[in-house]
């Protein structure tokens, strides 16, 4: 929307628990993978209280909702990474706590609802694009798809990455697939590599193509 009068900020709900050093992953069906940190504050390393659990955030429902949670605590130096098949890598992490191994050396993937799914193909796809210009997109299923996203590849540790961009972009189906809009501003999209995803009206992901 355009900022005007009667527009402000709107605090969302809170997360179920407090974190610190937190990771958030921006996923294909519009929601915010969200995982790690610790409950003690930043530089506690006596007691940090690790948060195992993960939380999903949906900003159309204004909801955090518990999910999986991880096996191993992620804190200080942490990473969370969207994958293209639409799971989320986390690796990394600091154990203050463990004498031995401080260095988290584990990695775990994190595997959304929505790849069980029947998931839309693309068959094909550009390897480029100019601002303002039509991506033909060939797929044998595009009478399934509700929505299309480009997803910058994040890199993050700490905290979110400031140039994680989820970017919903308008789309028309043609005889062989759809035919989806770039957004016409490098403020919008700025220059480099996205991962497109189409998604069904039951928020299936395709497999992410760059």
């Amino acid at each position: 929307t355009t900022p005007g009068a009667g527009t402000a900020w709107q605090p969302p709900l809170t997360m179920n628990f407090p974190r610190a050093n937190v990771n958030a992953v921006l996923l294909p069906d519009g929601t915010v993978f969200i995982v790690g940190g610790q409950r003690a504050g930043k530089w506690n390393f006596t007691d940090p209280q690790p948060v195992l659990e993960a939380e999903i955030f949906d900003p159309a429902a204004g909801t955090f909702a518990v999910t999986a949670a991880m096996q191993f605590p992620r804190q200080y130096h942490s990473v969370a990474v969207l994958l293209p098949d639409g799971r989320v890598l986390c690796s990394g992490g600091v154990d203050p706590t463990n004498a031995v191994e401080r260095d988290q050396r584990q990695m775990e993937v994190f595997s959304p609802g929505y790849v069980s799914g029947t998931r839309p193909q693309i068959t094909s796809v550009p390897g480029s694009v100019a601002h303002g210009a039509i991506l033909s997109v060939v797929t044998p299923d595009a009478a399934d798809v509700a929505s299309v996203a480009l997803i910058s590849p994040n890199s993050v540790t700490h905290h979110t990455d400031a140039g994680h961009r989820y970017i919903k972009v308008p789309f028309a189906q043609t005889a062989g697939g759809i035919d989806v809009t770039i957004p016409a501003t490098p403020e919008v999209a700025p220059p480099g590599y996205y991962m497109l995803f189409l998604v069904t009206a039951h928020g299936v992901p395709s497999l992410g193509q760059f």
